[in-house]
């Protein structure tokens, strides 16, 4: 340790440098006990946590949004169906999957989510704004190139956090844009979630945790 004292005002920067290396090792010891509690969880227990933190985040970002945006801004429409997106699309891979779930594919479907929620959120007020048939059309349009940014993106996301390969194919895209296009971005989100479910990365995990994750959820 450096030396310090409060009586010497020369010795004040090596009282800094303590302080610093203290807080220091305490940010280390508590990440490493954090890393520690998370890694003794099983796959399933992992994502049962991470969909109750988007659950949790996705209430109050509505709450938030609606107390300073209001419910039918362009923004809030889209920032809620964001949050609804993720939370729906999470909870519905993570609730379905079973003991099968994991951390890779419970993220997966937030990100799917949340870009197919607020996509789809776009795209009904662009509908709303041009109007007629040439709003529906551009609604449709833009739900559609939603769908395929958000399956895209889901998959990429679950495929590098859980070590399996990353692939699309021409057909798959196409019938994702026009599932997302008649349907708003609605139809998206389940073929997304029945992609996930074939997504199961990773050895089992040791778990200590057990009966306080199902008192959890």
């Amino acid at each position: 340790m450096a030396d310090c004292s409060g009586w010497n005002p020369l010795s004040w920067g090596g009282c800094a440098e303590n302080a610093g290396g203290a807080a220091w090792n305490g940010i280390t010891t508590a990440r490493g006990e954090f890393e520690n509690s998370w890694n003794s969880l099983t796959p399933q227990q992992q994502a049962e946590l991470y969909t109750i933190a988007v659950d949790t985040a996705a209430v109050g970002a509505v709450a938030l949004t609606v107390a300073t945006l209001g419910a039918a801004t362009p923004l809030a429409v889209v920032a809620i169906g964001a949050a609804v997106g993720a939370s729906t699309s999470t909870t519905i891979y993570t609730v379905t999957s079973g003991d099968k779930a994991t951390i890779a594919g419970a993220v997966g479907g937030s990100v799917t989510g949340a870009i197919a929620g607020a996509v789809g959120g776009g795209a009904g007020v662009a509908a709303g704004a041009i109007g007629g048939i040439y709003g529906t059309v551009a609604g449709m349009g833009i739900a559609g190139l939603g769908s395929v940014a958000s399956d895209v993106s889901g998959k990429y996301v679950a495929s590098s956090l859980g070590g399996g390969q990353f692939q699309v194919s021409g057909r798959e895209l196409a019938g994702q844009f026009f599932v997302g296009a008649l349907t708003f971005g609605i139809g998206s989100k389940l073929g997304s979630v029945a992609e996930f479910l074939r997504i199961s990365p990773g050895a089992p995990i040791t778990s200590r945790a057990t009966s306080l994750i199902r008192s959890s959820v």
